[in-house]
């Protein structure tokens, strides 16, 4: 396929250029450059019908779901208006980047290389400001706006940088490793990179980019040997730590043991008590939920915290995606998730035998991220994903690209 417009084929180009830098220097303004670059390239490519039409694939429809959802709870939200935002922001980055997923997978194989090689060097620099702002303990966004953070705010802000980057090297990692048609020696290549990475991740605070990346090497590992295996883990395991979540944190932190237990520090802990609070607001209204954006609204219980000494309270949202969709959505919201997971595992499970470990790693450090960190909702983190997905799409069309390559 053609881009039709220099605009459309500029926009591609500056989405898989921008987005992995900016989120290294300010992951706020990510969903500021995904949404309109996408819907730009999406309508200059030549195919914006037949992309249109294929918002009705799986992927899009089930995450469609959710934000419909959210929507129609800001009749019983406690605020409607901040129920109706979220939901609305949801479903615009959803479409963003559904509407632009079928355009990439019709391009030539000239514009996919290009692509493909924008998005490798892009995610290679992004790691690398990433690293001089951990180890230099400050924020390059704070040089543009000369209103320098303290050491301790610069490295709560780049966990998020950081947890990104446990996500998308995957899809970088895997596009000039299959210039090497050596099986060992894309396993060499590959630890050597996660190495440099795993340096720059170790060296923040975070806990959410550390365990991203472990597991993500785990999954990766797996899936070379057993991919329907990891697939069926993956699924299985999602909807396990879905019913846990309502039962083992309240067990634990109810338990006289919890306050002396030293294998989870304070942050650790205070997720436990935040997910046992939750759980109790869950089970007394299980099917609905409590509506879009609801979590920060929880009134505070009189039971004082065993972590913090105040009233028990939800700050924000659960830090945990999970808990948060069953507090909010209710297990009608679940089914939604649990659908969503399994389109985006299923459509990981049909990529190529090259590709499909590395979809596989990048999904399992993003859920696992969205497990102890991030919340449902929030635009930067959602736009990010959705890049992450159509880094693959281009990822794959590479791997396709290559493979049809004469010689």
């Amino acid at each position: 396929m053609r881009i039709v417009s220099e605009a459309g084929r500029w926009s591609l180009i500056l989405l898989f250029a921008l987005a992995p830098v900016t989120l290294a220097i300010s992951h706020p303004l990510v969903s500021f450059v995904f949404v309109p670059l996408a819907l730009l390239g999406t309508a200059g490519s030549g195919c914006a019908r037949a992309s249109a039409a294929a918002l009705l694939a799986p992927v899009p429809i089930a995450a469609g779901l959710i934000g419909l959802l959210g929507l129609i709870s800001a009749v019983w939200a406690p605020d409607g208006a901040l129920a109706t935002s979220k939901s609305a922001v949801f479903l615009l980055v959803v479409f963003a980047g559904a509407w632009l997923a079928p355009a990439l997978a019709r391009l030539d194989t000239g514009a996919v290389e290009r692509l493909a090689v924008v998005l490798q060097w892009a995610s290679l620099a992004a790691v690398v400001l990433v690293g001089i702002q951990i180890f230099g303990r400050f924020l390059l966004a704070d040089i543009v706006t000369g209103n320098p953070n303290d050491a301790r705010i610069a490295a709560i802000k780049l966990n998020v940088s950081s947890a990104g980057m446990a996500i998308v090297i995957w899809a970088a990692l895997g596009i000039p490793l299959r210039r090497f048609s050596n099986t060992r020696v894309r396993v060499v290549v590959t630890g050597i990179v996660l190495a440099a990475v795993a340096v720059i991740v170790l060296g923040g605070n975070g806990l959410a980019p550390k365990v991203a990346l472990l597991l993500g090497a785990l999954a990766w590992g797996a899936a070379r040997f057993w991919p329907k295996a990891t697939a069926a883990a993956l699924g299985l395991g999602i909807v396990a730590l879905s019913l846990a979540l309502l039962v083992v944190p309240s067990r634990f932190y109810q338990s006289e043991g919890f306050h002396d237990f030293r294998g989870l520090d304070s942050s650790a802990k205070y997720r436990v008590d935040i997910w046992d609070n939750a759980a109790q607001w869950i089970r007394q209204k299980p099917v609905t939920g409590y509506g879009a954006g609801a979590s920060q609204f929880m009134p505070p219980r009189q039971e004082l915290s065993k972590i913090t000494g105040k009233p028990r309270s939800i700050p924000l949202y659960p830090h945990n995606v999970l808990v948060q969709t069953m507090l909010e959505l209710g297990i009608v919201g679940l089914l939604c998730f649990w659908a969503f997971f399994a389109a985006v595992l299923r459509a990981a499970s049909r990529l190529s035998a090259l590709t499909r470990p590395y979809a596989f790693a990048a999904l399992t450090s993003a859920t696992s991220i969205w497990m102890i960190g991030y919340p449902l909702w929030r635009s930067a983190w959602l736009a990010w994903l959705g890049f992450c997905l159509l880094a693959f799409v281009v990822s794959e069309r590479a791997s396709a690209a290559r493979a049809g390559a004469p010689g």
